[in-house]
This record gives C-alpha cells, sequence and structure tokens, in this order.
C-alpha cells in the first residue's frame, strides 16, 4: 500500500493535467512506484503529458496552457500582470517543458497560501472521490 504522501501527488497530478480525480488502479499503480522509487513525479508528468487525454492542454499556445493549468490546478485565472512572466519565459526559451511546468507551478505554490489550499481542497475531494469508487465498488469510466 502506498503512502499517503505519494497518493497526494499523484492525486494532484491528475487534476493538474485531467482536471479530474485519479482512478483507482492509475491512483495504486503511480503511487506504489513513487514510494518503490521506480518513476518519478517528473516522470509521471512526462507520460501525463503525452497521454490522449492531456493532449488538447499541452497543445495550446503557451499563454492558454498556463491559463488553463491555473484554471485545473487553482481554481483560477492565470494573470501575468500578478502572476508574472516567468513561467510562460521558462516554456518559450525552452528552459522547461509543459509537461514539466504543471509539476513545478504545483510545488511553486505558497505553502498555505491560496493556490496551495485550492490544491489541498481538491485533493481532499478527489481522495474522498477515489476511495468511494474503491468502496462501492463502482467502474470508474
Amino acid at each position: 500500500m502506498a503512502t499517503t504522501a505519494s497518493e497526494d501527488q499523484v492525486q494532484e497530478l491528475y487534476i493538474a493535467y485531467f482536471g479530474r480525480p485519479a482512478d483507482p488502479a492509475g491512483l495504486e499503480f503511480y503511487a506504489d512506484k513513487l514510494d518503490a522509487g521506480t518513476i518519478t513525479v517528473g516522470e509521471i508528468a512526462t507520460n501525463f503529458g503525452t497521454s490522449a487525454e492531456a493532449a488538447p492542454i499541452v497543445a495550446l499556445g503557451t499563454d492558454a496552457f498556463l491559463e488553463a493549468t491555473y484554471q485545473q490546478a487553482f481554481a483560477r485565472a492565470y494573470d501575468p500582470l500578478t502572476d508574472g512572466t516567468f513561467w510562460a519565459d521558462a516554456i518559450n526559451s525552452g528552459a522547461t517543458t509543459k509537461e514539466l511546468a504543471m509539476v513545478q507551478i504545483l510545488d511553486g505554490a505558497p505553502a498555505g497560501g491560496t493556490d496551495s489550499n485550492a490544491v489541498s481542497n481538491k485533493v481532499a475531494v478527489a481522495t474522498t472521490f477515489t476511495a468511494l469508487v474503491v468502496a462501492d465498488d463502482k467502474v470508474y469510466a
């Protein structure tokens, strides 16, 4: 059984990439691999970024990508005037990829701040949802 920390990281990635809770099999698979040290969060992000489900967001232009990422992760708009242009500049210059930027944006949310709290709340709901799917023996489709 995976640790809560690994499960939370995987739920964050599902929320940021797909805008939904992790399916039970995916949560177990990736969280177990994180705990075993056979995969990194960055590798999961890269895998997710190449999936058909994430393709529409990853294919967006940089500004639209950041808007979608902020909406899915933090439930708010990306505003270059208040959020700065660091991420846009990093993506446009090739210093990071869109796939890794999602992880870096999540990691960069200040602890205890509005964005961090939004992610924590979404993870709590996602964890409850995924647990109920398992407990009620539902098919996640």
